[in-house]
């Protein structure tokens, strides 16, 4: 799992890494001596990260292993053997861990509803009177988004737009009376303490 990757609430899938973010991993071994299983908490763990044997992050009782990503890397190997304590028994494993790069979505916050969840807004999205803008970064680090770390742009037809509210990620539309048209809704969100993870996103609104 991802320690500090952003996903909404209630999101049915998990938070994916990230260029320099925490990975956690966790081993569950199985094994079995006489009529029943050895537990898990008393057994010594053998970590390798990319087939390098991680000394500190090995040792007894140590069922998991956290370790920070390289943005250099497409994947990293971790593995690990679990032994019994007087190693007559063990069992290995090992796992390929991808990255994947943050993404934007923006939805429709709606006054009553909250966020509509349902659909994300598309291109050409369509504004009638007022409408408020939600940014959803999915995957960003840190997972709390308006982490003072992370800075947020907004832009409307490439003229940067200030946001007064405390929520960063909401961005009120308002739509004058007569007026039709497109305009680019744009955001750009930068973390300032790891400058290898950035993500923009844009979308035409009509009116």
């Amino acid at each position: 799992q991802a320690n500090d990757s952003y996903v909404p609430p209630f999101y049915k899938g998990k938070a994916m890494p990230t260029p320099d973010s925490e990975v956690r991993i966790v081993a569950m071994p199985e094994i079995k001596v006489g009529s029943g299983f050895v537990d898990s908490k008393n057994m010594t763990y053998y970590w390798k990260k990319d087939y390098t044997n991680n000394v500190d992050g090995s040792g007894y009782g140590k069922n998991f292993f956290n370790y920070v990503n390289d943005y250099l890397e497409n994947s990293n190997n971790v593995s690990v053997t679990a032994s019994t304590i007087d190693q007559k028994y063990s069992s290995e494993s090992s796992v390929d861990v991808g990255m994947v790069q943050p993404k934007i979505s923006f939805y429709k916050n709606d006054n009553i509803l909250g966020t509509i969840w349902e659909h994300s807004l598309v291109d050409g999205h369509k504004i009638e009177g007022s409408e408020i803008v939600e940014a959803v970064p999915y995957f960003i680090s840190p997972k709390q988004i308006l982490h003072p770390a992370l800075t947020w742009s907004w832009f409307i037809n490439d003229s940067r737009v200030t946001v007064t509210n405390l929520r960063r990620n909401l961005m009120p539309l308002q739509v004058e009376n007569g007026a039709s048209g497109t305009s680019r809704l744009k955001l750009d969100i930068k973390n300032s303490d790891k400058i290898f993870q950035s993500v923009s996103k844009e979308i035409n609104v009509t009116f």
